[in-house]
């Protein structure tokens, strides 16, 4: 009966009821202790489905703690390069990318997408499911290029094996979406998005958290085309559905707060975008989550608007001040990318030159 209990969480996870699959796995993990013990392969097993379901609901700490119980277990009972040991392996480095620990994410990840290729080849969708995870993980520490290869390998493998229209195939679309976007091309990003999107709405309902993940990133392709009116309405959208699943004060919903601040400061309305700057600043200080350095960056940006307003406006001594604030900003925003990314970050270059171009701006006036 368990067994059969723990598979139809399983099955509840892989349709979006978190909450029910959730309930279910952990009435399982209580016979499962309680017949094999905490050290048994087949309580690992639970332990993991558990570890996911709170990743999927973004409890993060909740889900290390899960998942790294079944990845001792595993490692006592197969070996650290055992497929079972290197499948958690991709799962603990795809939750240690979502509290912003790259570095360990990184070697997790590579470590298991060295073994998936040897036990599974490179023509398997199994070895796939990892490049797609390291393509992601990639993506995030600004290492674009990298990801864009990795992920569009991945997607090939599922179009292959699994065909257009399986909710991996729409995963693998959404993450090379994002990075085609990062790279500036809004438009190949949009296709992308809205491709996914259609997969995602024959298994999911419209204001599934799933959906919502790709209409927060499609929002952010009108705000690069300036159809500012049409990402406010994504982002708002998805910003309701976020909170309704991982709550007001999360990172994940920090990053559609940030999103729609970007979209109100280029419509003018500097107020409430510093406003939702510092809301998702908050948040990220109060997880401690490096993506701080966004929320940073962009209240730098608007407190230089601030500053060229003043200044136009002979008010030297307050546009003096906003000049001040901006650099401060981004001399946090450095602190932070320098201890959280590697040295040849996109992320530490760009903030270093806009910090070279201010201080050389200021030397000028």
């Amino acid at each position: 009966t368990s067994w059969v209990t723990t598979r139809l969480g399983n099955v509840y996870r892989n349709m979006g009821d978190y909450h029910k699959a959730k309930g279910l796995l952990e009435k399982a993990l209580l016979v499962y202790e309680k017949h094999y013990g905490k050290k048994h392969n087949r309580t690992a097993w639970v332990f993991i489905y558990l570890g996911n379901i709170y990743r999927n609901i973004g409890d993060y700490a909740k889900a290390k703690e899960f998942l790294e119980n079944g990845f001792r277990i595993y490692q006592n009972n197969y070996s650290n390069k055992h497929i079972e040991t290197a499948r958690v392996q991709a799962y603990l480095g795809s939750n240690d990318k979502n509290v912003g620990n790259f570095k360990r994410a990184q070697e997790l990840l590579e470590q298991a997408l060295v073994i998936y290729n040897e036990y599974y080849g490179s023509d398997h969708t199994q070895t796939a499911w990892v490049q797609a995870r390291l393509g992601n993980l990639y993506g995030s520490i600004g290492n674009y290029d990298k990801a864009r290869v990795l992920l569009e390998q991945s997607m090939k493998l599922y179009l292959k094996h699994n065909g257009k229209n399986c909710i991996e195939t729409a995963w693998v679309l959404t993450h090379l979406g994002c990075i085609y976007s990062a790279l500036g091309d809004a438009l190949k990003a949009r296709d992308l998005f809205n491709e996914s999107l259609t997969i995602y709405y024959n298994y999911f309902r419209p204001d599934h958290v799933t959906a919502a993940w790709v209409m927060f990133h499609l929002g952010n392709t009108y705000k690069h085309s300036k159809d500012y009116d049409k990402a406010q309405k994504l982002l708002s959208q998805a910003l309701t559905i976020y909170k309704q699943n991982y709550g007001e004060n999360h990172t994940q919903t920090a990053g559609i707060i940030n999103s729609l601040g970007e979209v109100s400061m280029l419509k003018g309305d500097l107020e409430l975008a510093k406003s939702l700057f510092n809301q998702a600043l908050n948040i990220y200080k109060q997880k401690r989550h490096p993506e701080a350095y966004i929320s940073l960056e962009n209240l730098s940006s608007l407190f230089l608007k601030k500053y060229e307003q003043e200044r136009n406006s002979n008010n030297i001594k307050k546009s003096d001040s906003f000049k001040v604030q901006s650099l401060d900003c981004l001399t946090q925003a450095l602190e932070i990318v320098t201890k959280s990314f590697p040295y040849d970050s996109v992320h530490i270059q760009r903030i270093q030159s806009k910090l070279k171009n201010q201080n050389l701006f200021s030397e000028i006036l």
